[in-house]
């Protein structure tokens, strides 16, 4: 049977459909930068995320990304837990600390069952704002800290 996303049998509607946001809080952080990690998402637009799991965060600058996308240049923001959960969405807003950083881009099933990596395509601002340059290439200053708030979806 073929994966009705990947077949393109399930209309993009959630633009539409009211949820409540998914809430958590940042646990651990990485700054863990790679340009050639060749990860790909998984075809399905969305993810249940239940109160307490922990999840990773990762944000690409690479555009044009999608479910089913090979992606490249990731930048590992870090792990959270979920305070209130709920599902996310493929298009969802992502704030941490009240300012947006992004939008869902995808999700990654590679480290499943242990943990879900979502995907975030990041805003020009989450580069400026939030990235501290480095000497090192692979390892980047995030200005964000343990328990900062993370928010997926808008409030209805």
């Amino acid at each position: 049977m073929t994966e009705p996303y990947k077949a393109k049998k399930i209309p993009y509607h959630w633009n539409t459909s009211p949820k409540r946001q998914v809430i958590g809080n940042i646990v651990a952080l990485s700054g863990l930068r790679l340009t050639k990690r060749g990860t790909w998402l998984i075809h399905p637009q969305t993810r249940c995320c239940p109160k307490s799991a922990v999840l990773e965060l990762t944000v690409t600058d690479e555009e044009g990304i999608e479910p089913g996308s090979q992606v490249n240049s990731v930048l590992y923001v870090g792990f959270f837990e979920v305070s209130q959960g709920g599902i996310i969405v493929l298009g969802d807003p992502v704030k941490i600390k009240g300012k947006i950083i992004g939008t869902v881009s995808g999700f990654s099933d590679i480290h499943c069952p242990n943990h879900l990596n979502i995907m975030v395509s990041g805003t020009k601002e989450f580069s400026s704002d939030y990235v501290e340059p480095s000497k090192d290439s692979t390892i980047t200053e995030l200005k964000f800290k343990l328990e900062d708030e993370v928010v997926f979806g808008k409030e209805y």
